[in-house]
């Protein structure tokens, strides 16, 4: 079991100059089985600045996170989020699913995370 002060670094660690993506799929532990959508306005986006400061092994997004707006169709549910260190490749440090899985079913929908929606812990 961690304390929460090693917890907490871990967590602001782990968000310090890194990118959320979106998966259609579940990932695995390895960091395989991802699927990011195919559209072409999809991009990760930073999260630098966007999570408030971790506090009792907890840490969730301060800012409203918004993608880039669709252009069509993504055919498949997005139903897990996945931090990256990298904008581009990589393997994710961490997934979870969404609570209410996205259907993107047309162009110019921008998907939106609220406040507060994204909750990271350690135990």
């Amino acid at each position: 079991m961690f304390t929460y002060n090693y917890a907490n670094s871990i967590l602001n660690s782990l968000c310090d100059n890194a990118y959320l993506g979106l998966s259609t799929t579940t990932p695995s532990q390895d960091g395989t089985g991802v699927t990011e959508p195919t559209d072409s306005a999809y991009k990760r986006i930073s999260i630098d600045n966007m999570m408030a400061s971790a506090a009792n092994g907890e840490i969730t997004n301060a800012e409203e996170l918004h993608f880039n707006a669709s252009t069509a169709a993504w055919g498949s549910t997005v139903t897990h989020v996945c931090v990256y260190d990298s904008k581009t490749g990589g393997t994710p440090k961490a997934y979870g699913a969404l609570t209410t899985p996205l259907s993107i079913t047309a162009g110019n929908i921008v998907p939106t995370i609220k406040v507060g929606d994204i909750t990271i812990t350690i135990d």
